[in-house]
């Protein structure tokens, strides 16, 4: 059947790789939410009567067709309905559904990303890198001997702060020091990155390599990586190799240099399909203050909060907090004369006397940001206050997953952070903010009222899923696990 009506709108269709199949003319439904992705309802004639009066059939272009642009919208061809003599149906799917088609890993073995920014995790997830673990990458969980576990080393390296970030130093001639063997799948492409910066160095450079360890121990090394001293501190991105065992090490180096460099930061990636797309968000900062009264803090004995701080006198009496980042700054409110605080860290005794007795700063730094660090301060004697933490504005985040997609990936980090995701199907761009949209209330653009341009206004409400406390679980096992139970302030 041969169309005479003048179709209303008209839509582009592209092939799998993006290329012009032709414009169809016809009558599309757009429906928008918020809470999921949009959809198109396409209708096509089944012929076009042209301005000369000759017909053209366009349906067989579908046949042809994966995409479809239409207003500022990218939607993938669903489910075509072709009727040869009336035309045809498509039903389309905004085009962020295609992340659905890629995975977060290439290999057994979960894709693990340790405190790292929203941005880092999701620029490294688009692009196909997957995060393996390497144990101890940032330096920071020392032995009884105050240098990095599970990394070999030759004599000479040494365990450095740096602008409160733990560092691997060269101590001025070392050779090289190997991570412990990571499990890898032959055939799955592999690469690594370190952050390197300078010492007393003037000369020579960074190396970063990839050796394969085969079952016998012997061990294959790929070319390496370097970086000249002279260019200045930054980050060493190895080359691509194919893993060609069942394990590798990362191989750390100086080569050549007049003095120490450093080393810090080491990951290894397995490398899958770029998707495309692009990330743009903002969701990487977060306050460096840590209040008194967070909910996050757990307090042991009788602490009672006053003005600007919470206190005990009681000896023994502890409040712990969990953190992440390479520092934590406790602020204290002075105690009086005799005030004594005991420190812990992940359950090692930093001070056990440190005197409060005034208002007083106290650091730890040189943590390693790549792990949860937990902070216990104790009552030692007369009486603490606790009035602050101060931590890095970094918003780390840990995650983890095991063959999922990559659009659930990106829904996890979201939900870790909170905000929003938008979509940008035509350039393949994802942005993330704590809002999407605008108020049009406070923009005068548009105001409900009821009785006047409302016409039916009804509220359901469902008791069944009301919570009046919640019980949060965290670091540790057993009797040492940490436990947060917070009561409802309200009630409904």
């Amino acid at each position: 059947m041969t169309s005479t009506a003048l179709m209303p709108d008209e839509v582009r269709l592209l092939d799998a790789d993006g290329l012009l199949v032709g414009i169809i003319p016809a009558k599309v439904k757009r429906v928008q939410q918020l809470a999921n992705t949009d959809t198109l309802d396409v209708e096509i004639a089944g012929s076009y009567t042209k301005a000369d009066g000759t017909g053209e059939d366009r349906w067989p272009l579908v046949e042809d067709g994966y995409q479809i642009l239409y207003g500022d919208g990218r939607y993938l061809i669903d489910n075509p309905d072709t009727d040869f003599e009336f035309g045809g149906t498509m039903q389309c799917t905004s085009a962020e559904v295609e992340l659905q088609n890629y995975s977060s890993n290439q290999s057994p073995g979960g894709a693990t990303y340790l405190n790292r920014t929203p941005t880092q995790i999701m620029d490294a997830v688009l692009a196909g890198k997957i995060a393996r673990r390497v144990r101890n990458p940032g330096f920071g969980v020392l032995d009884a001997d105050g240098l990095p576990t599970n990394w070999t080393h030759s004599t000479g390296w040494v365990s450095a702060v740096v602008a409160n970030r733990r560092v691997w130093d060269t101590g001025g001639g070392a050779l090289s020091s190997d991570s412990d063997p990571i499990p890898v799948t032959r055939g799955i492409v592999y690469s690594a990155t370190v952050e390197c910066g300078i010492g007393t160095a003037t000369l020579g450079s960074w190396m970063l390599q990839l050796v394969w360890v085969a079952e016998d121990g012997t061990e294959t090394a790929e070319a390496a990586d370097t970086r000249l001293v002279s260019a200045g501190p930054g980050q060493l991105v190895g080359t691509q190799f194919t893993a060609k065992e069942s394990k590798v090490r990362l191989r750390l180096a100086p080569s050549d240099t007049n003095g120490s460099i450093w080393f810090d930061d080491a990951l290894l990636y397995e490398h899958g399909p770029d998707t495309g797309w692009t990330y743009d968000g903002s969701m990487d900062s977060r306050p460096a203050s840590i209040p008194y009264s967070d909910g996050a803090w757990v307090t042991y004995g009788v602490w009672t909060p006053s003005t600007d701080h919470v206190y005990s006198t009681a000896v023994g009496d502890y409040a712990a907090h969990v953190f992440n980042g390479p520092f934590v700054s406790i602020l204290f409110k002075g105690g009086g004369a005799g005030a004594l605080a005991e420190v812990r860290l992940n359950g090692v005794v930093k001070e056990t006397a440190l005197d409060v007795s005034s208002d007083t700063t106290y650091t730890l730094s040189g943590l390693d940001p790549t792990e949860s660090h937990v902070l216990e301060v104790e009552v030692a004697a007369v009486k603490v206050g606790i009035k602050s933490l101060t931590v890095s504005t970094d918003n780390l985040i840990s995650m983890r997953w095991d063959f999922i997609t990559v659009f659930e990936a990106l829904a996890a980090v979201r939900q870790a952070v909170g905000g929003e995701l938008g979509f940008d199907a035509v350039n393949r761009v994802i942005t993330h903010a704590p809002t999407i949209g605008r108020d049009l209330t406070a923009s005068n653009i548009v105001d409900f009222r009821r009785g006047s341009n409302i016409a039916s206004f009804r509220r359901a409400e469902d008791r069944t899923q009301i919570v009046n406390q919640l019980t949060g679980l965290g670091y540790g096992s057993g009797e040492y696990q940490l436990k947060v139970t917070v009561d409802a302030t309200a009630t409904q």
